[in-house]
């Protein structure tokens, strides 16, 4: 998953040393830890940036910010990224200004990309925190950049990486208003499949390394925490390709993991809310969803229903059994379920009418959290939720659920 981390990872110019190897970044099954480094929490200012605000403004009365971008917290993460320096954060913001206009960042929302985009790059917008910072969930391992840059396609890519920082730039000043601005994001990178192959092109490599310049010149302070999670051990010589070009100010907010589920998703429940995070990362979102083109910024904009347990309804689950719970909907009608299971988990699947499967989570962590989901129903017909415990032997499985099927009002 290295390059979106590098993409999210564009803070200021590197002024204190970097670690010399992966294991001072805590690099293991262990719960890492990351680097300690003092600088400001980016809701919070300081009297020396209280002090060079005033002035720093005065000198970009001509650039007509809207609101949000003209906030003194977004302004203050340019000056941020050049250590207070004002003169080097006033050239850093004028220049990133004429980028956006040269590549027309303010409508990249509505490029038309190749239908296939997004299967080639999912990526999933899954809640938020505490602090109103969304959780960007990527299973870059599955990103497979070297397929494009060798095809000719790197403009796409480049535009591409554009759209979902812009994307998550527009969602961000969606749930923002002055008094509680929401500059930041947390993501998670899954490098589950990430192979040696992505790093051994020459033309890849620098591809991944322009998106890194472009991204740290562009959109600083974007990133509030990433967790690297399933890093391989090729992960080491990944981090030392890029290591360069990454500020200790980035490193310090990374948190890199082995593939130990137990242990990242320890790590992951500790800062992100349960039902913030999927399910297949030991949430309790079961429908979380990759994003869509024609989702535009309308992301979240679903609710899953909480059932009272009154209204649960209780079965067991044998050994090498799968139980399975059909529903009568129409096309766009809602279908909203929550389930849990005593002491230990067991596999989710919702088939559609045509026995094809809408979600598929091979096994969620029920036993420690009551699972949720929705989703609208692309067609009309019989839809079957799958209480899934064929991959157990000899263990039976406690089961409550409760499934309900309305319109997009109910």
């Amino acid at each position: 998953m290295q390059v979106l981390f590098c993409c999210f990872c564009q803070d200021s110019e590197d002024v204190q040393s970097r670690p010399d190897s992966m294991n001072e970044l805590c690099w293991s099954d262990r719960h890492s830890q990351p680097l300690t480094l003092s600088h400001s929490a980016p809701n919070m200012i300081t009297p020396e940036e209280s002090r060079l605000l005033p002035e720093f403004k005065s000198l970009l009365q001509d650039l007509n910010f809207d609101w949000y971008d003209g906030h003194d917290l977004s302004l203050l993460k340019w000056l941020r990224a050049r250590d207070l320096d004002m003169d080097k954060a006033e050239k850093m913001l004028r220049k990133s200004s004429d980028w956006r206009k040269k590549n027309q960042i303010e409508s990249i929302l509505s490029y038309e990309f190749p239908t296939d985009m997004t299967k080639e790059f999912p990526f999933q917008i899954s809640g938020i925190d505490s602090e109103g910072c969304f959780i960007v969930v990527v299973p870059f391992g599955q990103w497979d950049f070297r397929k494009f840059s060798e095809s000719g396609k790197k403009h796409l890519v480049l535009t591409y990486v554009d759209y979902l920082l812009e994307l998550l730039v527009t969602v961000l000043k969606k749930r923002s208003c002055p008094a509680s601005v929401i500059l930041q994001a947390v993501i998670i990178l899954d490098y589950d499949g990430f192979s040696l192959r992505q790093i051994t092109s020459k033309q890849n490599v620098e591809m991944l390394i322009q998106i890194l310049s472009q991204i740290e010149s562009n959109r600083p302070e974007m990133l509030k925490r990433a967790y690297i999670i399933n890093a391989p051990r090729v992960f080491e010589m990944a981090y030392k390709l890029f290591k360069p070009l990454i500020s200790a100010r980035t490193l310090s907010k990374a948190y890199i993991y082995g593939p130990n589920a137990s242990e990242w998703k320890s790590g992951l429940l500790s800062t992100i809310p349960h039902g913030s995070l999927p399910s297949y990362y030991g949430g309790s979102n079961s429908s979380c969803s990759n994003y869509k083109f024609e989702d535009k910024a309308n992301v979240g904009n679903i609710t899953h229903k909480q059932f009272p347990e009154d209204e649960m309804t209780s079965a067991v689950v044998e050994a090498r059994e799968i139980y399975q719970v059909t529903v009568e909907a129409y096309q766009s009608d809602l279908i909203r379920w929550s389930f849990r299971t005593e002491k230990n988990d067991i596999g989710f699947q919702l088939l559609n009418p045509c026995r094809e499967n809408l979600i598929d989570c091979p096994r969620v962590d029920s036993h420690k959290f009551k699972q949720n989901g929705t989703i609208q129903c692309p067609s009309s017909g019989t839809y079957t939720l799958c209480f899934d415990n064929s991959y157990s032997r000899f263990a039976s499985k406690n089961l409550w659920y409760a499934v309900s099927v309305s319109d997009l009002d109910g």
